[in-house]
């Protein structure tokens, strides 16, 4: 089994209504900020999809401040944020224990908080996970974790949520049906 990603479409948007259009112009697509969980998964096969639309060229996705951070902004970066040592610092502290320093260095914390769900039969190599019938999330009809269901029972695994849902932080998400500039 080969580890090489599969081909795509990669999409580079420099600004956020570019990157709404592009997904509007490319809805089955994934968005790509640091890497470290979406492009493991292609290489694995794992609900790949045809276009990527990269999110490193959007420089206002990279704000950190005492009360705003952008989600490319990088595990590093937020463990090494004066300001957030000042105002968060459990958010700066969990940053700083994530992963490896090689992780932390391209994770961010929009990929964090987006991570997908996983289970031990879904994070598996392809063939393998073909070998014993897909499940239900990869196209599947059964869940490995619990056999007779017919939900999913993978688990969420990021580690920011938590002490950002403790602080009483909120997202600012923006919409495919985005009408006017943001901001």
């Amino acid at each position: 089994m080969s580890m090489l990603l599969a081909p795509f479409n990669l999409h580079e948007p420099r600004t956020i209504r570019e990157a709404v259009d592009a997904r509007r112009a490319n809805p089955d697509s994934d968005f790509l900020a640091g890497g470290t969980d979406l492009l493991p998964n292609y290489k694995w096969q794992l609900n790949t999809r045809p276009n990527v639309i990269s999110l490193h060229k959007i420089t206002e996705l990279r704000t950190i401040t005492a009360t705003k951070i952008g989600a490319l902004a990088t595990l590093t970066e937020l463990h090494r944020s004066d300001a957030l040592w000042t105002s968060a610092p459990v958010v700066a502290h969990t940053a700083g224990l994530i992963a490896s320093p090689l992780l932390r260095n391209s994770g961010t914390l929009g990929g964090n908080l987006m991570l997908e769900n996983r289970c031990f039969f879904f994070n598996q190599a392809y063939l393998w996970r073909e070998s014993i019938d897909f499940c239900l999330k990869a196209s599947g009809t059964v869940c490995h974790v619990v056999p007779n269901e017919k939900k999913c029972y993978a688990t969420f695994s990021a580690d920011l949520p938590a002490p950002l849902l403790a602080m009483g932080a909120s997202m600012e998400l923006v919409s495919m049906r985005l009408t006017s500039s943001p901001r």
